[in-house]
């Protein structure tokens, strides 16, 4: 019976050093693919691939290599899911949405090594990314449950953004435009209340630092770059 004060979000077998062992993973076969070149003034890192580092990649992707951190990480997997699944949760409000960011964390976890486990592990860092930020949230709600508010502030602020932006596109029919606005009329009052009560938009720098995170926030800027399909991404998932 937890509830999600009672909940020490640190003791999670999912702890940020994991995102070292989850990005060797993904990128194991891919690591030894691009180098950098030298005596060039880049502002973010280019990569180049070269036939030395392809055989070193074909190399590195060996499965003797690769199967015992796969393993590893299903045994992480199976332990979190098991935790998790015998959990009686409370059913006040920040406990069932704590319930939901331990799931949200376990899930992208088990995709995670799906994707690496199918060849597709350079698209696993958007997932770690997603993680983080679940991470983030999990702990500032275990460490106080008013967080809730900041939460349901910044949800109501981004729904509006996006119903009145689609209401706004040409051509939507008017039952839709009728539908965003009734959504609209109900985000409305709760952006508006967080506001008067001093919320705003927790930029994800200041989330990590509340949540005991901020040596992260390099990880997470690296993790952005495949996210948001930076060429540096791009280049070392398909170059």
């Amino acid at each position: 019976d937890i509830g999600c004060a009672d909940l020490d979000a640190r003791k999670l077998p999912l702890v940020p050093s994991t995102w070292e062992i989850l990005l060797e993973i993904a990128f194991l076969r891919r690591r030894h693919l691009c180098v950098r070149p030298t005596g060039q003034p880049f502002s973010r890192p280019v990569f180049k691939p070269t036939i030395e580092g392809m055989n070193k990649a074909q190399s590195a992707a060996d499965p003797p290599k690769l199967r015992p951190m796969l393993e590893a990480a299903m045994k992480a997997r199976d332990m979190f899911g098991n935790l998790v699944m015998k959990a009686n949760v409370r059913t006040d409000e920040a406990s069932l949405i704590g319930a939901g960011l331990c799931l949200t964390v376990q899930e992208l976890f088990a995709s995670v090594i799906l994707l690496t486990d199918n060849g597709l592990g350079s698209h696993a860092p958007s997932h770690v990314r997603t993680m983080l930020e679940a991470l983030a949230d999990l702990r500032n709600l275990a460490n106080d449950p008013a967080y809730i508010e900041q939460m349901r502030f910044d949800d109501a602020r981004s729904n509006l953004k996006i119903f009145e932006g689609y209401a706004a596109v040409p051509g939507m029919e008017q039952k839709a435009i009728d539908t965003l606005k009734d959504w609209s009329a109900k985000a409305q009052p709760v952006a508006d209340a967080g506001r008067a009560n001093g919320y705003k938009k927790l930029q994800i720098a200041d989330k990590l630092k509340m949540a005991d995170l901020e040596q992260e926030y390099v990880s997470y800027g690296f993790l952005c770059g495949f996210t948001h399909n930076e060429l540096t991404g791009i280049i070392a998932s398909h170059g």
